[in-house]
């Protein structure tokens, strides 16, 4: 698969440091013959650091640890920079705890994962379906629980017990003070001494109770309604007052101050008083939104939620009140639609969202018009001139491939004369003949094709003037596609039309009712999918056959990479086939409803509900890793190394170039969205020594 040859780098740089001598080769790969290897890879553009819905967070050593939906986890040391670690399951992760040095994460379906290092997690099966939702541990034992009031225990993580079920289903369990502590459905509460015999106590509630915490010194339980609940060491458990009745999902807390967070709800109290975060009136309000854990980690709060996102909470001093803030902010409007261009992508979704970028790993948010700043844009296409998002109310807007002219101060104070595009940044609002919603957009033949509501149809020769057609069924259109034969349309009731220029339309047969939602142009090839999973596929736009997708699941776009399809749906649904009629489910990372696809290459975007922006590289990367610069001090080796993100190399070295004898340092994945890696190689160099990078698939 490799091809061996040795080849120069353009900047060669032999270096003699303390009698060190070392030299640079890259090995390039020849993929020519290779069609698709491996699963996909995704990787998230947008929100970021990621976009799954955290279901817990750990700190432990200087670490801040996220496990997430779809087994995903995350960790960081100084919450800007992210690590996404590799997890033996695809199920949801809804709890975890240290238990020693080992981290033990529960979840979905009797899941169990631990790992001694962050870089090899351990899966356990419990082989039943009830979900684990809590998990915690002393020092000789770890309990966990879920559904149907089951509990778990374990001395390891490696081999659990089922104990006797409660009464209840459970939803959290902690640790501290000598004593296990579980809360469920119903204002259940129970606790234990050793994790194995469980006493139930009143809690005073029938409220469902979702979380329980040990703050300062005494058990706080929270949970639906606003419930929250502490225990008093003589009195036992009491109903605290609380002013909202949202439902609280994590508490967490120090000596001076307790949080909640849940449906939007952040809440704190200090001095006895209750501050809501989410006000509008604060002087840095964080996003109203669904907040799923948190915890105080000795220094700030953290809290997770929904879609990734993540808030701080932190005092400048003593006596002052804890200041919040959104960790990274990123946009969350949904994304209806992408489309690539010459030479970037764009995507267009609620609120007017416009995004575009070169590589579809660094996304820049672009300007609409005042006047349509709250509108739904459905979707985006164009010609090498002319791009045109459509959306409600018969939005139309505009971005021509035009220049400006800029003028750019140098250094040394002259000034140079730059000319910067404006395509895709700039955009302008057109008139059309409709107030009906507009969501499909096709060019082709020098004519732009949109449809939409109520069986709409406007053509156009330039995108600034539109024509209304006559329609023969009023359906829903939401998609159309240009090809050799003309234009097509399809949408609600199974409808497909067809016309040579988009000015007459004929009613062909799909052979199904189903919401036929997108159809697009692959290879030479019509496809269209839809509501229950449909596939259909045409070569003239006429005749249409029916595909087993394997799936009910709505269908919301498909594409082409390489030689194998693609498409993508609710639920973050994703289906792969490699000769347009067996279809297989492919990997996905998130459960949110994914609506567009674009390709360029052999790159993939996908695009979906609150600002997901998923991006994979269904072929292998061709292009040579480059070494950019190297030091060595104290025999240490650090690279400067520049690729593609995602892209995947092995790093390799030898003291003899004509011995063949290649040893591999590492294989390193560059994460950075401009392409650049900084590699420390670890241990000492001595003598002379050569480099080269090979890439993976």
């Amino acid at each position: 698969m490799l091809n061996d040859e040795l080849i120069w780098p353009g900047r060669l740089m032999p270096a003699i440091l303390s009698s060190i001598v070392i030299w640079f080769v890259l090995g390039l790969a020849d993929y020519s013959a290779l069609a698709q290897t491996g699963p996909l890879r995704w990787h998230w553009s947008n929100p970021m650091p990621h976009g799954n819905t955290i279901g817990a967070v750990v700190y432990h050593n200087g670490l801040m640890i996220e496990v997430c939906e779809r087994g995903r986890i995350y960790s960081s040391s100084d919450l800007d920079h992210w690590q996404s670690h590799e997890s033996p399951t695809f199920n949801a992760l809804r709890a975890a705890t240290y238990f020693g040095e080992r981290l033990v994460v529960v979840g979905e379906s009797g899941t169990v994962l631990y790992a001694d290092s962050l870089n090899d997690f351990h899966l356990v099966n419990l082989a039943v379906s009830d979900w684990l939702e809590g998990v915690a541990g002393s020092g000789t034992r770890l309990v966990a629980v879920g559904d149907n009031g089951a509990v778990y225990t374990s001395v390891d993580a490696q081999t659990w017990q089922r104990g006797n079920a409660l009464s209840h289903w459970l939803r959290a369990v902690g640790f501290a003070n000598g004593r296990f502590m579980t809360v469920g459905e119903a204002g259940f509460i129970a606790s234990s001494a050793d994790g194995l015999s469980w006493a139930a106590e009143n809690s005073g509630t029938s409220r469902d109770l979702n979380a329980v915490q040990w703050i300062n010194d005494r058990w706080v339980a929270a949970g639906e309604g606003g419930t929250l609940l502490s225990k008093d060491p003589i009195l036992g458990w009491r109903v605290q007052s609380f002013p909202s009745t949202n439902s609280i999902y994590t508490v967490a807390g120090n000596t001076v101050s307790t949080l909640v967070a849940g449906a939007s709800l952040l809440e704190i109290q200090e001095n006895g008083l209750w501050k809501d975060v989410l006000a509008s009136s604060n002087p840095n309000p964080v996003p109203d939104w669904t907040y799923t854990s948190g915890l105080w980690s000795g220094t700030e709060f953290f809290i997770g939620g929904r879609s990734g996102l993540t808030v701080e909470g932190f005092k400048t001093n003593a006596t002052g009140a804890t200041l919040f803030f959104e960790s990274n902010p990123s946009e969350r409007y949904w994304l209806w639609d992408v489309y690539r261009s010459q030479d970037f992508y764009v995507a267009v979704g609620s609120s007017g969202t416009i995004m575009t970028s070169e590589n579809g790993a660094r996304w820049d948010l672009e300007s609409v018009p005042d006047s349509k700043q709250s509108s739904y844009l459905l979707g985006v296409g164009g010609s090498s001139n002319m791009l045109v998002a459509v959306g409600n109310a018969g939005t139309v807007l505009l971005s021509p491939n035009v220049t400006t002219n800029l003028v750019q101060t140098n250094a040394n104070g002259t000034t140079t004369n730059i000319s910067v595009s404006l395509f895709g940044i700039q955009w302008n609002q057109a008139s059309t003949p409709t107030t009906k919603d507009l969501q499909g957009i096709a060019y082709g033949n020098g004519t732009f094709v949109a449809c939409g509501g109520g069986g709409t149809i406007l053509t156009s020769p330039d995108g600034n003037a539109w024509t209304q057609r006559s329609s023969p069924v009023q359906s829903f259109f939401s998609g159309v596609a240009n090809f050799s034969g003309g234009f097509v349309i399809t949408g609600d009731g199974g409808v497909i039309l067809t016309s040579t220029d988009g000015k007459g339309w004929t009613v062909r047969s799909s052979g199904t009712k189903n919401w036929i939602y997108k159809v697009r142009n692959l290879g030479g090839r019509l496809f269209a999918v839809g509501d229950m999973g449909t596939i259909l596929s045409s070569v003239d736009g006429i005749t249409w056959t029916s595909q087993n997708s394997g799936t009910t699941t709505f269908l919301n776009d498909v594409a082409m990479v390489g030689t194998s399809y693609y498409a993508v749906g609710t639920d973050g649904i994703v289906m792969t086939s490699a000769g347009r009629t067996v279809w297989v489910p492919a990997v996905s990372i998130t459960r949110k409803s994914l609506y567009g696809l674009a390709t360029n290459g052999g790159q993939m975007i996908a695009v979906g509900l609150e600002g997901a922006i998923l991006r994979t590289q269904p072929l292998p990367f061709t292009n040579p890793i480059q070494f950019v610069d190297f030091s060595v001090a104290s025999g240490e080796a650090l690279f400067l190394i520049s690729g593609e993100p995602d892209q995947v190399f092995d790093l390799e070295a030898t003291e003899d170039l004509n011995s063949g004898n290649w040893s591999l340092i590492d294989q390193i994945e560059i994460s950075d969205p401009d392409g650049f890696v900084i590699y420390e190689k670890p241990g000492i160099l001595s003598g002379q020594e050569f480099f080269r990078a090979k890439n993976e698939p």
